[in-house]
């Protein structure tokens, strides 16, 4: 039985960030009602997701531009999906 205080699933908002490669970089993923995990496409090297809080981090080592990588969120009600780019 789960009880929830707002029964409804995460709403992931899409991003768009810029990161400098060998300078730390930080991006939480941002989404309603309280997601107990999230997720992400393959990141750019040296960036890293931690699944419980849904921060990216670390320090790129890699240039380029990196369009549409998946990002979601999940809760006992349900997932979304959204884009960072």
């Amino acid at each position: 039985l789960t009880v929830g205080v707002n029964p409804n699933a995460p709403v992931v908002a899409d991003g768009d960030v810029t990161a400098e490669v060998g300078a730390p970089f930080t991006y939480q993923i941002s989404a309603t009602n309280a997601p107990t995990s999230y997720a992400t496409g393959t990141l750019p090297a040296g960036l890293t997701l931690d699944p419980m809080t849904g921060l990216i981090s670390g320090i790129p080592t890699v240039g380029g531009t990196f369009n549409d990588i998946a990002i979601s969120a999940t809760n006992p009600f349900g997932s979304d999906a959204g884009t960072l780019r």
